[in-house]
């Protein structure tokens, strides 16, 4: 059972956030989100956590607001197991808010052109899959995939922070097919490079280094 959320806890919770290699403003926005959390009452029990999501529903919410709600709650949730204080998660993917599968598909093919893609997308390496569904479904830009950075990814929200132009940045949540695309050319294509635990870019190029342009496409 824990009542809130002090001073030296929220020092240590966030250092363990960095040590997860989350980046600075994650970090911000997740500690704001459990301190706003902890003025309402105690997080000992997962009604706690599903008794906040209906209000924040009440309140007509968005679904990204209530995400990252849930998002910072299962990270402080991972947190308070490791510290010993909990000994189980009390959040589920399925408490979140689901979003439409098509709803980030972006309009510049024809039917046909899509179902070409789709048909060959399974001949392809997990990375030229990874990069197609990215630009299909999440509507990434060329140049936004090939800054993108291994900590921009979220496992466990199962969304990613896109930077943008003008120093713009948009969580853009995935699709199960596309985050099972993703984490397996992490886990292991990926690791096939020397060069892969020194890069901080999510894709690679046959050589080992950043990859300049997708250009298959």
């Amino acid at each position: 059972m824990t009542s809130g959320i002090a001073n030296g806890e929220r020092e240590s919770f966030r250092r363990f956030l960095y040590e997860q290699g989350r980046q600075l403003s994650t970090i911000d926005s997740y500690v704001a989100e459990v301190e706003k959390f902890s003025e309402r009452g105690t997080f000992s029990s997962r009604e706690d956590i599903l008794s906040y999501k209906q209000h924040l529903l009440d309140h007509g919410r968005k679904a990204a607001t209530i995400n990252k709600f849930l998002n910072a709650m299962t990270a402080y949730n991972d947190f308070l197991m490791a510290q010993g204080k909990l000994d189980r998660r009390w959040i589920y993917w399925s408490d979140r808010i689901k979003v439409a599968q098509g709803s980030h598909q972006v309009d510049v093919l024809t039917e046909e052109e899509l179902h070409r893609v789709q048909q060959v997308l399974p001949s392809l390496s997990y990375r030229n899959q990874s990069l197609i569904h990215l630009l299909l479904y999440a509507g990434l830009r060329a140049s936004e995939l090939v800054e993108l950075c291994l900590w921009q990814i979220d496992w466990i929200g199962r969304s990613i922070e896109v930077h943008g132009k003008g120093d713009k940045v948009r969580e853009v949540p995935l699709r199960e097919d596309t985050l099972r695309c993703l984490r397996q050319y992490v886990e292991e294509d990926r690791t096939k490079h020397r060069q892969a635990s020194e890069s901080p870019y999510v894709f690679l190029s046959q050589r080992g280094e950043q990859l300049i342009s997708p250009s298959f496409i």
